[in-house]
């Protein structure tokens, strides 16, 4: 159990596990796990001036994650990781790819997103709960929901800062129902 410990942090092949509601874990560097890390309450906090990386070959699960990282760079993905309860955006972009996705489990949500801190690429929700992903790009944050599921499903979206004619869609052989495509911007659910 870390309590407000600033750390680069490197995690070999071990396990760590935080699990005191007043873990608090202030990482001010990159981060490699190799291992498992396995938040089960408790805060691990991304807080820098410089970009910040999440990488390793280990399971990394977060319980409470909260962004709050002023470089332009933000904080970026080489693994995937999970948020179990809530991501705070404070401050910073969280980039991500999809073989280095953002996965939020059921019941989790997000706060205090904004222009400045959002989540820059694709990300996964999986569960029954409303829920508005907090995706962006180019420092624009423009988020997609999804309301009134019927059951528990994993859902992906990206907000895509781009005209959607010719790749991928065709804007001429839209549905018949659409009056208007928008062609500076789209989302993919």
């Amino acid at each position: 159990i870390c309590n407000n410990l600033f750390i680069t942090s490197t995690f070999g092949a071990g396990i760590v596990t935080m699990n005191n509601a007043l873990s608090h874990l202030s990482i001010k560097g990159n981060t490699t796990n190799n291992g498992t890390f396995t938040s089960t309450n408790g805060l691990t906090d991304f807080r820098s001036a410089n970009a910040q990386t999440i990488s390793g070959s280990g399971t990394t699960t977060f319980y409470n994650l909260r962004l709050n990282n002023s470089n332009a760079a933000g904080v970026s993905l080489f693994k995937p990781i999970t948020t179990a309860a809530t991501l705070t955006f404070l401050n910073g972009i969280l980039t991500t790819t999809a073989t280095n996705i953002l996965n939020m489990s059921g019941g989790s949500s997000v706060s205090t997103v904004s222009n400045i801190s959002f989540v820059n690429g694709p990300m996964n929700k999986t569960g029954s709960t409303d829920f508005i992903f907090p995706v962006g790009k180019d420092n624009v944050y423009r988020p997609i929901s999804i309301t009134t599921l019927s059951g528990s499903e994993t859902f992906t979206a990206e907000y895509i800062h781009a005209d959607p004619d010719g790749v991928p869609y065709d804007v001429t052989l839209k549905d018949a129902a659409l009056d208007d495509i928008g062609r500076c911007e789209y989302w993919m659910l």
